[in-house]
């Protein structure tokens, strides 16, 4: 028994002591880690920050539960207006993008006025499925046919 209990008192300073040596080492080569650098940009900025308003807006609605278009059914139509200011990436030209960012403004803008003008939840629901539709028509040309681009 006094032997078990002397190991025990012995062995945990050791442990310790290895455990402290193995984190200094786990963060010395995480610190020489070179991190990548990943370059945004404004249209890709403006595609994300849509994409999270349609997110939290679109897959409650799915479920019936439209408290959150209800609640932030303006920043969708503010988001598609700004977005559509900004200059068509070089690399997405030629995709019919003007034409379907304007269908994204005018739609987000419709759903705006619907809710504001009361329209049912079934009214609600069909435009906000739509509306998806059209955002991931979008994504789907700048992902290069990838159907959704962005996890969600």
């Amino acid at each position: 028994m006094k032997k078990s209990i002397f190991t025990f008192f012995i062995a945990i300073p050791f442990l310790g002591m290895q455990s402290c040596g193995e984190g200094n080492t786990s963060n010395q080569e995480e610190t020489s880690v070179v991190e990548e650098v990943v370059e945004t940009n404004p249209w890709d900025e403006a595609m994300d920050s849509y994409h999270d308003v349609m997110a939290a807006t679109f897959h409650p609605a799915e479920e019936n539960n439209l408290a959150p278009l209800k609640e932030r059914y303006k920043e969708l139509a503010d988001q598609s207006i700004s977005w559509g200011e900004i200059a068509i990436p070089e690399k997405h030209q030629g995709k019919e993008l003007e034409n379907r960012l304007e269908e994204l403004k005018s739609q987000s803008v419709a759903l705006s006025e619907m809710v504001e003008g009361g329209s049912s939840d079934e009214d609600l629901k069909e435009a906000i499925i739509a509306l998806h539709d059209v955002f991931h028509g979008i994504m789907g040309a700048c992902k290069d046919g990838d159907k959704h681009g962005i996890n969600h």
